[in-house]
């Protein structure tokens, strides 16, 4: 499969944070180094495709409900994939906040790549990030951590629970995604969650399927 490089020193000076709305309060500062976390390996890009609800955000969650992830499948031409991120405003009769981006592989054996929005406020902004842990039928764990634009020696730390089903995930899974990230420094506690009640979500009028 041939993979698209993008140059890493673009992270640098292009990233305000991604998820557009959904993630513009879901960084938070970090004086110190970033956690050096690693990727999964034998990752498989191409059982990530699917849909994904995003549980638990670091930062505030409050002004967004039912976040939703759509991955579509590899390109074999280039090897990135196609993703649409929509979710409620709290004041939202159907699901009209969304964005499109694609998902470029750093390789295709590790959990690392690259995000680039194409549409939306934050069009052409790119976002490095790892895949920590993943069960492709259940939930994935992705961290990324990048320096603070105006303070200097901070960097802006942001973590991602997904689960492959609207309910959350056990608890059981939940604590052992925890003791990973506690292993590497990153504090697990500052985690926030989103609304993916069924009351919420699925009684919108017009919402559109991802």
């Amino acid at each position: 499969m041939k993979m698209t490089w993008i140059n890493v020193f673009v992270f640098l000076s292009a990233i305000v944070l991604v998820l557009l709305n959904t993630v513009t309060k879901g960084q938070l500062p970090k004086d110190e180094e970033c956690a050096d976390i690693p990727a999964v390996e034998k990752f498989d890009w191409h059982k990530i495709a699917g849909k994904w609800f995003i549980q638990e955000r670091f930062g505030d969650a409050s002004h967004i409900s039912c976040p939703e992830l759509q991955i579509d499948p590899v390109k074999e031409e280039d090897g990135t994939l196609d993703v649409y991120i929509g979710y409620l405003n709290k004041t939202s009769i159907e699901f009209n906040n969304h964005f499109y981006g694609v998902y470029s592989p750093i390789s295709t054996d590790l959990g690392r790549g690259v995000f680039e929005a194409v549409s939306g406020p934050t069009k052409g902004l790119y976002l490095p990030y790892t895949v920590v842990d993943i069960d492709y039928q259940e939930y994935m764990l992705v961290y990324t951590c990048i320096p603070h634009q105006k303070r200097t020696g901070t960097n802006l730390e942001f973590v991602i629970i997904y689960s492959r089903k609207r309910e959350k995930l056990t608890t059981e899974i939940r604590n052992r995604l925890s003791r990973l990230l506690d292993q590497y420094g990153v504090k697990a506690n500052n985690f926030s969650s989103f609304d993916q009640s069924k009351e919420t979500c699925e009684t919108k009028t017009e919402k559109g399927e991802l």
